[in-house]
């Protein structure tokens, strides 16, 4: 079958609310939702118990389903893969999916995709940035492209096979640029130490001028890249989602690098 020839269906064809179960008295995982990572163990990621002393009004999330939270158009839904069954914040919303003619892998590929993340971007609606929310009927009418099943298995392979080899070549960066640091200090010293006796200057003396950047955010097409912190981690820039926003000329000349 021709990928032109492939049924598009809505999200909501292949989602139901899921009942509202609630932690009660009883004994789960606490589980995190992370912007990259997807849904992980708390206790795996964080050193400290981010989650309230009372828990008995989290909301119990079973192996399979869809937990999608905010902002949305920044990625923040995924499958909750282990196999048993945890607890996450009320502020999530939980979902059953009919895995019938669905791939797991498949599906959360395509709910972070490209054209999914610009019609979440561009449905939002509410007067400030960080209030804005997606409506549920807007949500479920998002279309979702259903290839075969072995379809669907082979692009999720495939795509899982091309982020191991941009993991590896980040990996690759990371030793090289290490590389350079240990060169650095071979021909000038520890920066730190200063061995050669090299002039100093404090830092002030070599800046022109600093600002803090731009809060705003945006999701203009034609826009300019405006990075976020988020994006810059371990060295390297995050250009997966970009946040994207048309500058005038005073912005332009005062933020631009």
């Amino acid at each position: 079958m021709k990928r032109d020839e492939w049924e598009t269906v809505r999200l909501g064809d292949v989602i139901t609310s899921a009942p509202v179960l609630k932690c009660g008295d009883g004994s789960y995982p606490i589980l995190s939702m992370t912007m990259h990572d997807g849904i992980v163990y708390q206790s795996e990621r964080f050193k400290k118990d981010l989650a309230s002393k009372d828990k008995s009004g989290y909301k119990i999330v079973k192996p399979g389903q869809l937990v999608v939270g905010f902002p949305i158009d920044e990625g923040v839904l995924y499958i909750q893969r282990y196999a048993e069954s945890g607890i996450m914040s009320p502020a999530y919303t939980v979902w059953d999916v009919d895995y019938t003619y669905l791939d797991k892998d498949y599906f959360e590929l395509a709910l972070h995709g490209p054209r999914s993340m610009k019609y979440y971007a561009s449905k939002l609606r509410g007067s400030t940035a960080r209030r804005r929310s997606l409506p549920t009927p807007t949500f479920l009418a998002l279309p979702l492209p259903l290839p075969p099943l072995d379809v669907q298995r082979r692009i999720a392979e495939t795509l899982d096979k091309v982020t191991e080899l941009i993991t590896l070549r980040k990996t690759q960066l990371k030793k090289l640029d290490e590389l350079v640091k240990a060169r650095f200090v071979e021909m000038f010293g520890d920066p730190v130490i200063n061995p050669k006796s090299w002039e100093t200057a404090p830092l002030s003396a070599l800046i022109l001028n600093a600002n803090n950047g731009m809060a705003r955010r945006g999701k203009d097409a034609d826009g300019s890249i405006v990075l976020r912190l988020v994006e810059l981690q371990n060295g390297f820039i995050d250009y997966s989602a970009p946040n994207r926003i048309c500058l005038n000329e005073t912005e332009k000349k005062r933020y631009e690098l």
